[in-house]
């Protein structure tokens, strides 16, 4: 190949250029400058290890997850029991509102993990969003965004003015 020189170190093929800037960092040279091996210098007088911080994602003490449907948190071995049952709750008061207001149902993270295991961060971070969603209605009439907990107490304000009574 035209205008290329080999190092006389590592035998690589380099441009002119570029094999000045390459015979100073070679690892074969022996007369290289490297700045990896000062680093491990460094690194191997120090005896202490640096200790260990917490992860602010990690949860302090006991496992826990949260419910999908209402977000409540409770021990990995009550939840699957709480869920069915949320779930049923959830979709009678739903169904009892169901001229007035749309909602959408909470999903349950079915994703696999590659290794088989659960990872509760991820399944607790997916249970926040859902039960955020599914404990907020939309009214059919106004699109107002309604707490579940209220939606009985809901009034239009467009459409249902306030009754006066005049004298």
């Amino acid at each position: 190949m035209p205008g290329l020189v080999s190092c006389p170190h590592c035998d690589r093929l380099y441009s002119n250029h570029s094999l000045q800037l390459h015979i100073s960092k070679c690892k074969d040279n022996p007369n290289a400058v490297r700045r990896f091996s000062v680093v491990l210098k460094k690194s191997t007088n120090v005896k202490n290890p640096r200790p260990r911080t917490r992860s602010l994602s990690r949860p302090a003490g006991d496992e826990f997850r949260l419910c999908y449907v209402c977000g409540q948190r409770m021990d990995e071995k009550n939840v699957g029991s709480h869920e069915e049952k949320c779930l049923k709750a959830w979709s009678e008061a739903c169904d009892r509102l169901a001229a007035r207001f749309e909602s959408r149902p909470p999903m349950p993270l079915m994703i696999p993990s590659v290794d088989g295991t659960s990872d509760s961060r991820r399944l607790n971070e997916h249970a926040s969003v859902q039960a955020t969603k599914a404990q907020t209605l939309r009214c059919r009439r106004c699109s107002a965004k309604v707490p579940l907990s209220s939606a009985d107490q809901h009034r239009c304000t467009r459409f249902d003015p306030p009754v006066e009574y005049f004298f």
